[in-house]
């Protein structure tokens, strides 16, 4: 929740969310959840992509035990990237509302992180660096490059940056 209102994540009711390496899904939980407050049928689809098998195996646990309707798709978007972003593309029917990839330039790569921002093309997409110790705001002169900004550091684990990118209309 703390991250969340760092980086002004609010879903609206029938918004999407992509989580990709959504781990456990927590954040795709949160967002359900404000949206589910709406009423019944109020959450938009909720997507998140994990690679790990037993972070998939937990987050759809999660979401049958919340009785959450969340997909949690087990893929390598590295090795999968254009899989991957087709599949979105089309569960989704074109846009997603809001994509989080957060802590995962170490895992999938710059290069691949804002190849998916580029392809996919979210209203928002939410961003956080990996630890930082160093002081430097990685990642920022992309953020900057496509519209986005700066909005802060979590400070529920070790210091991270937090970007955030509103695409044109």
């Amino acid at each position: 929740a703390e991250r969340a209102h760092a980086l002004d994540f609010q879903p609206r009711a029938g918004d999407s969310v992509l989580d990709v390496g959504c781990q456990s899904g927590g954040f795709l939980a949160y967002s359900w959840l404000i949206q589910a407050a709406y009423g019944p049928d109020a959450a938009g689809p909720h997507v998140g992509i994990e690679i790990d098998p037993d972070y998939v195996a937990c987050a759809r646990d999660l979401a049958r035990a919340g009785r959450m309707n969340l997909c949690v798709r087990r893929a390598d978007v590295v090795r999968e990237f254009d899989a991957t972003v087709e599949w979105a593309r089309a569960y989704f029917g074109g846009r997603v509302d809001h994509m989080l990839l957060l802590s995962l330039e170490k895992h999938i790569g710059e290069d691949v992180l804002w190849r998916l921002v580029d392809a996919l093309r979210p209203r928002r997409t939410y961003l956080e660096t990996n630890a930082q110790s160093d002081g430097k705001y990685r990642m920022r002169d992309e953020v900057e490059r496509r519209g986005g900004r700066y909005v802060g550091d979590s400070n529920d684990r070790n210091p991270r940056r937090l970007y955030r990118i509103e695409a044109p209309a």
